[in-house]
């Protein structure tokens, strides 16, 4: 009887851990800027439209709640701030986030000037996009034109 007993706890634990493999391995979406660029800047405020391009690379669907995020052009500290998405990407979906961004005063003054003298701006946007149970963090440089 306990030989029966042993062999049984055997089989139903070798089932468990052959269950094991198929849980699926959670990679982090993809995060890029597809698009930067400055609107309606003035000496009193500006805006700036950043494009996040978010890919799901899984093969379940992603609930994307939201993103926050800071931004810096050219060394100024533009803004920070939060936006809520309600976004579900798809297994292997790509979506882009618009992220309207609101420059105050003392930012736009500094960056009309850099506007109005160099060809191209450089920019760091980072941030974590918000996912039910965690948040991951992402960090993206590169350059635009203002003229954009």
């Amino acid at each position: 009887m306990k030989k029966i007993f042993m062999s049984m706890l055997l089989g139903i634990g070798l089932l468990q851990l052959s269950a094991c493999g198929s849980v699926p391995v959670v990679e982090q979406p993809e995060v890029s800027v597809s698009d930067i660029g400055l609107k309606d800047i003035s000496l009193s405020q500006g805006t700036a439209l950043v494009a996040l391009n978010v890919r799901n690379p899984n093969r379940f669907p992603m609930p994307i709640q939201g993103v926050s995020y800071g931004l810096t052009i050219n060394g100024i500290n533009i803004a920070s701030g939060a936006q809520d998405s309600g976004l579900s990407l798809q297994a292997g979906e790509s979506s882009v986030i618009q992220l309207p961004i609101t420059i105050p005063f003392a930012a736009a003054s500094q960056l009309l000037s850099s506007a109005m003298t160099q060809k191209q701006l450089d920019y760091t946007l980072s941030g974590t996009l918000k996912l039910p149970l965690l948040s991951i963090p992402f960090s993206k440089s590169g350059a635009f034109s203002p003229a954009n």
